[in-house]
Order: C-alpha cells, then structure tokens, then sequence
C-alpha cells in the first residue's frame, strides 16, 4: 500500500505513532501488539517518524469477537 502511494509517506514524515496498547495480560498471551508492529513497520518508511508509547490499558477487557451486535 506505501509503495504504491508516495502521499501516504509523505503524510508520515516527522510524525509520531501512538499504537493502541493491549493490556498485559493479552499481551503476554498473544506474545506481540499488532498495533505496534503495524506502526514500527510505518515508521520506518518514512523519514523522522517515530513510534511512542504514550498510552497505556489499565481494564482488562472481554475479546470483541465474543461480544454480540449491541455490545
């Protein structure tokens, strides 16, 4: 999708990513963060784009796949 939109690149330059944190617990049974693998790979296509951790998961949430429509 980066390579064949140059606009996006250029969109990230001198940005800085802030992936959504999982809480530790599914972190550690998941072994990575999705959002933060997405958002390294990003930053390193274009220049002086960086990834910070600035937020962080505290409530420990039920999985969206085993909510049902309303939830």
């Amino acid at each position: 999708m980066i390579a064949r939109s140059p606009h996006y690149r250029d969109f990230l330059i001198e940005s800085t990513l802030v992936p959504v944190p999982l809480h530790p617990t599914k972190e550690r049974e998941r072994g990575y963060n999705q959002s933060e693998v997405i958002a390294q790979f990003l930053a390193q296509q274009a220049m002086n784009c960086e990834v910070e951790n600035l937020l962080r998961r505290i409530e420990f949430t039920k999985t969206q796949t085993q909510l049902n429509r309303e939830e």
